[in-house]
């Protein structure tokens, strides 16, 4: 009991302010919903009163309503005509003696729908406030949290639908949440699996793999490095025509990354014809995180970096705070690796956009922030930049399929 009466004393000089501010301003809406209903129906509002008790400052309109702040800061009330006190219960000895031209302007012989609306206004009043607010609270403080998954594994118009969807996810993540998700998008038509993963782990698929790396974001969040194996390099015709490689499977198998020997003996290797290597290409995301040095080191000469960019550079300490990053830092990762293109992603609320776009750009000038449907073309190195494609993967309005175009060979 005294902890919580010490409690109550340490809360009141800065809480009970606060309190009387927040229900002054809420009843306050809440009256002005009624006021405003009720003028507009042609209802006479005698008394606008911001708080109870007497009067301390106010002024009569000219419609004859008299807006007053009064000496207890707990609430308000809207008086009408024909109004016993601030209840707004009727005053039936009032209602008897007023003329036609009274009976006009008071609420009480208004008709049924009228007066439910005017007191319904109060409360949709509070409805809007609420909006608003919280709409604010938001975009100044909120940010959006999108769960770190990859692999998703999409199935084919045509396939049967007991296919099931894979959903990666890191380690300590629970099952239960996306039971939990399934009571707010119901039921899927196909199964769905989540498979965990951990940083370190590296998922091979065909022609690709996926490298799970951790990231800074205090939570068990990962990123991933999507990696093609390195391509053969590319054959020297002119080479193989200098030392008298006929055309055939000589060539072919050379190629391959087979020695061959011709007819008059000789042995060549695939290394005499066949250029260096070429370096497959490699997509980093990060997911939400603040700037880390791993994103720098896996992200070094990527062709594509996905990079969140929760905050601008005004708000870095909020960035710090929550363990996000903001625009500039993720064009400055960019930069420092090396990457072809930067992608910005998780844009704070508060943000449309180009705001966050400017700021990296200042930074790092190959840079995007892709929208909903947009497609970010990569070709290979020797075949030009990556590319963003505006709306590239919206579906045709008539229905028809989408034609994508196929990755570069």
């Amino acid at each position: 009991m005294l902890e919580a009466l010490r409690g109550l004393i340490a809360w009141t000089p800065m809480g009970l302010p606060a309190f009387l501010f927040v229900i002054t301003l809420v009843v306050f809406f809440h009256e002005l919903g009624h006021f405003l209903v009720a003028r507009f129906f042609g209802v006479t509002v005698e008394v606008f009163s911001v708080g109870f008790g007497r009067e301390l400052v106010g002024f009569t309109d000219k419609r004859g309503t008299r807006w007053r702040i009064s000496m207890l800061p707990i609430g308000g009330y809207v008086r009408f005509a024909g109004d016993a006190d601030a209840s707004s219960r009727p005053d039936s000895a009032a209602a008897s003696r007023m003329t036609a031209a009274e009976r006009s302007g008071a609420l009480v012989f208004k008709p049924v729908g009228q007066r439910a609306a005017v007191a319904a206004a109060g409360p949709f009043a509070n409805f809007a406030l609420a909006i608003v607010l919280l709409t604010g609270l938001l975009m100044y403080t909120g940010h959006a949290v999108v769960a770190p998954m990859i692999g998703l594994k999409a199935r084919p118009p045509d396939y049967a639908d007991n296919v099931p969807v894979y959903l990666y996810r890191p380690g300590e993540w629970k099952r239960e949440l996306f039971t939990d998700l399934r009571r707010v998008v119901g039921k899927v038509p196909y199964p769905l699996e989540t498979i965990e993963v951990r940083p370190g782990e590296a998922l091979d698929r065909d022609g690709y793999r996926i490298l799970v790396f951790p990231v800074h974001h205090g939570v068990s969040a990962v990123g991933y490095a999507v990696d093609e194996p390195d391509r053969p390099g590319e054959f020297d015709a002119a080479a193989a025509d200098a030392l008298g490689i006929p055309f055939g499977p000589e060539r072919g198998a050379l190629q391959r990354g087979e020695s061959v020997t011709l007819p008059d003996g000789r042995a060549i290797t695939p290394d005499a014809v066949i250029g260096e290597a070429r370096k497959g290409r490699r997509v980093v995301i990060t997911g939400d995180t603040a700037p880390v040095e791993t994103v720098r080191v896996l992200a070094e000469g990527a062709d594509l970096l996905v990079h969140e960019a929760t905050f601008a550079e005004e708000e870095r300490s909020r960035a710090e705070e929550t363990l996000h990053s903001t625009a500039r830092q993720a064009a400055e990762v960019a930069a420092a690796a090396g990457v072809r293109l930067l992608a910005l992603t998780h844009f704070s609320p508060r943000y449309f956009g180009p705001e966050l776009l400017e700021e990296a750009l200042a930074v790092f000038a190959a840079t995007v922030a892709p929208r909903d449907f947009d497609v970010i073309e990569i070709p290979f190195a020797e075949r030009g930049e990556p590319k963003l494609i505006r709306k590239g993967a919206r579906p045709p309005r008539d229905g028809a399929v989408l034609d994508l175009p196929a990755p570069a060979a």
